[in-house]
């Protein structure tokens, strides 16, 4: 007998979400969730960009139980390599954008005059030009620098920008970033999410599969002042 319509596209819906969860951040591998290998799921950052084998055995050293620092952090090998690939291609989409940039500058646009103009140093790789600050800076008595992946992560492993509706939402991804209590203000919240929208939301959009597009007015209007996704994301894509 056929399933009637509702429950079929109910099923669909779900069939759909299941491809989405397993499907490999990097390449257009993808599993059913009945079949997702058992190595995928103790990656422990799944939940921030699932990668099928074939991506996880490209670094071979990495031992998925048991990291070298015990639990993925800043120092360890599995941080590493999700970091080091995720930073490559932030900053290729960043590079793109900056081109987009140079083309509204010929045209007058100040803004993207101002944006394109400024550059970032990478001085622990001989100051190499980078597109966007090789970290996120924020500041309480002193500045405490944070990699944009643990940003990302904390963001996207809640289930991205548009789960964070209010200010004080941001005081849980400062816990995530390991920033002591000194740094629980509404200043730290807003520079959180300010990081995030300027350099992350773009990443966020074009690569996290289950992330929901359509944002509250409230963070939209955050989005639009920054111009955030200018260049990828309007009505002139590069």
């Amino acid at each position: 007998d056929r399933l009637p319509q509702q429950q079929q596209q109910q099923q669909q819906s779900i069939s759909i979400a299941s491809e989405k969860q397993f499907m490999c951040a990097y390449c257009s591998n993808a599993y059913c969730a009945r079949h997702v290998p058992s190595q995928c799921m103790q990656y422990e950052y799944k939940s921030v960009e699932f990668l099928c084998e074939t991506c996880l055995s490209l670094q071979p050293d990495i031992d998925l139980d048991q990291d070298d620092d015990g639990g993925g952090g800043s120092g360890g090998v599995l941080f590493a390599f999700a970091a080091e690939r995720f930073m490559a291609r932030l900053y290729e989409l960043h590079k793109r954008r900056k081109s987009y940039l140079k083309r509204r500058r010929r045209n007058g646009d100040e803004l993207a005059m101002q944006e394109y103009a400024q550059e970032y140093m990478d001085v622990e790789n001989g100051m190499k030009r980078l597109p966007i600050p090789s970290r996120c800076c924020v500041f309480d008595d002193r500045m405490q620098p944070l990699e944009w992946f643990t940003l990302y992560a904390a963001v996207v492993s809640a289930g991205g920008l548009v789960k964070f509706t209010v200010l004080n939402d941001w005081d849980t991804v400062r816990q995530q970033c390991g920033l002591n209590d000194s740094f629980q203000t509404e200043k730290t919240w807003r520079d959180l999410r300010d990081a995030y929208v300027q350099y992350l939301y773009i990443y966020e959009k074009q690569y996290y599969a289950l992330c929901q597009h359509t944002l509250p007015p409230s963070l939209q209007s955050v989005v639009d002042s920054m111009r955030a996704l200018e260049g990828l994301f309007d009505k002139e894509p590069l």
